[in-house]
Order: C-alpha cells, then structure tokens, then sequence
C-alpha cells in the first residue's frame, strides 16, 4: 500500500516538473538591464460572465449505493479521503478495497504514460475521452478533457463489468 502511494507521488511529481517545463515561455530567461526596462504583464481581470467550475471531492464521485452493488455488501466503513485527489472504499474481509484518484495532465504524453505505467492496455468505449482496464480489472483508467480519473481495486472476483459500471458513473461526476 505505501509502496503504491509512493510510487503514484512520485508519477505526481514527475508529471508536475514536465508540465512545468513544457508550460515555461521560450522567452523565460532573465532579462538584464535597468528595473524601468523590464516589462510586466498584467493579468486581465476576470469579467462577470466567467464562471469556475465546482471542484468535486474525490469521495463524491460514487456514491454508498454504487460502491455496496459493486461490491456486493455495503462497505465496512466511509469513504476515507487519503488525499483531496484520492480515496478509498474499504469492503469486508482483509486488505479489500477500491482507490479512487483523479488528476490533471495538461499534455498528452502523460496521460499516455501513465496508462502504459499502470498496464491498463485494453481500451473501454464510450467512457470519457479515451478509458482503458488491465488484463486483470485491477486498474480502469479515463480521460476527460485533462482530467483523469483512475481506479485500482483490491477486491478479488470483480469482473471488468463491474469497474466499467464504476469508471462510467465516476466520470459522469468528473
């Protein structure tokens, strides 16, 4: 389990410094020169008709109902939040449970990698954007827009029904 959260931090972090460096400005560099030489950009002020979109918690992409029919039994305790872009649902019986993470790539080759990087190699239709699962239903991965959102399960016998059902009402939520 932790071996699993340092690895999916540290795809978090490596993704963060890729974005970072493909999103500097070519023209980055420091210019030299008297303070009064150096330009600033102001932002635009945003105008009334700009609207930001609701941040949905990770936890309240499925919900009790959806969880228990996957699961077949209610789960053994609520959703726990590991972080704001994860959670998990924990069914009865040892080390049972569903992951739930969403996070943003802003450039393709990511989104790419980490679904090699997970093994979710058989694509999904008519979920999000693009969806993939493993051969062994262990991880379901979705694109919408620049989110993704990525479930692992650690329940024996879920079938690929079952997570695509999961995948699709989590989406629908994103």
């Amino acid at each position: 389990m932790r071996r699993t959260r340092r690895r999916r931090l540290i795809g978090v972090l490596v993704a963060t410094v890729l974005v970072l460096a493909v999103a500097a400005p070519a023209g980055a560099a420091v210019q030299s020169g008297a303070p009064s030489a150096v330009s600033v950009k102001k932002k635009p002020k945003p105008t009334t008709t700009t609207k930001a979109k609701a941040v949905v918690s990770t936890c309240r992409l499925l919900t009790v109902a959806e969880i228990t029919q996957a699961l077949g039994t209610a789960p053994t305790e609520p959703p726990k939040a590991d972080a704001i872009d994860e959670c998990d649902y924990s069914a009865p019986g040892y080390y049972n449970f569903l992951n739930l993470s969403v996070s943003t790539f802003s450039v393709p080759l990511l989104w790419q990698r980490s679904v090699q990087g997970a093994g979710a190699t058989i694509p999904v239709a008519g979920i999000g954007d693009e969806a993939f699962r493993s051969a062994t239903n262990g991880t379901f991965m979705v694109r919408k827009g620049k989110k993704t959102l990525r479930i692992d399960q650690y329940v024996p016998g879920l079938d690929e029904a079952v997570i695509e059902n999961l995948g699709k009402a989590a989406t629908a939520r994103l």
